[in-house]
């Protein structure tokens, strides 16, 4: 099979069609990608890792103000376009580069984010109903405003144990 014509996607399900295995890890697709003669992709240059390296460190970076229960983020991915060119810029939230004009575009993308999993969510819910509707399954409620209030205003200790970046 010429696998040059064959995306991810399409792998997966030849991997499934072929080994009839439909309980599988990414690792299980990729090894028998690889041996069933599939070009495998060219690894990342040492700057391309440290970068990637960077950015999920910019990510996960955290920080507690005092008296806050909850860690914010040290640093904001910017959506910025120079050049015509889209890119993620980051910026420390301390740092006098933050403009509120950086911080609203930042938020935005962080809210498409979450929308969007809400939305992909109760579309996998509507899915599995259709598809068993002799499942019983009741979708949560996705008005998340009591539940980070809450967390917000747990005591220190206990916020600590509700963290989930």
């Amino acid at each position: 099979m010429d696998w040059t014509k064959v995306d991810d996607r399409r792998a997966i399900l030849l991997y499934e069609n072929k080994t009839g295995k439909l309980d599988w890890t990414p690792g299980d697709v990729a090894k028998w990608l690889q041996d069933n003669g599939a070009t495998m992709p060219i690894p990342p240059t040492p700057l391309e890792m440290l970068t990637q390296r960077i950015a999920r460190a910019a990510g996960a970076a955290l920080e507690r103000d005092p008296g806050a229960t909850v860690e914010h983020r040290v640093h904001l991915a910017c959506p910025t376009t120079v050049n015509g060119e889209k890119q993620m810029r980051w910026v420390d939230m301390d740092s006098p580069a933050l403009t509120p004009e950086k911080f609203m575009e930042a938020e935005h993308a962080r809210r498409e984010q979450a929308l969007n999993i809400l939305v992909r969510r109760a579309a996998d819910f509507e899915h599995v109903r259709r598809m068993r509707p002799n499942w019983d399954l009741s979708q949560p409620d996705a008005n998340l405003e009591w539940e980070v209030r809450l967390r917000l205003n747990l005591p220190p200790d206990e916020g600590e144990a509700t963290k989930t970046g």
